[in-house]
């Protein structure tokens, strides 16, 4: 399970860069493969994939955060994402 990391999607949804290797290789949809409310897909897709901004989302059983970024030269987006137990665990 993987607790925190950072992602590279394009705003078709196609990732380019992440914590699992094989989606890379298989060039997944986060918009379909994890596109349901509550999913990054979704919570991507609602921000705007070239949008500056925090989205919250579910992933194997954690509630995470992550902040996206725009990468404007290549109409990419880059996350940086933790579990929210994480980000926030000094004041809970």
């Amino acid at each position: 399970m993987t607790v925190a990391g950072g992602f590279i999607v394009h705003p078709g949804g196609i990732s380019y860069a992440g914590p699992n290797r094989q989606d890379i290789l298989d060039q997944i949809n986060v918009f379909e493969t994890q596109g349901k409310p509550g999913e990054m897909g979704h919570a991507i897709q609602e921000l705007g994939a070239e949008s500056t901004g925090v989205i919250r989302y579910e992933h194997e059983g954690l509630d995470r955060l992550a902040g996206l970024a725009p990468i404007p030269l290549h109409r990419l987006g880059f996350g940086c994402g933790c579990a929210r137990s994480r980000c926030f665990s000094e004041y809970e």
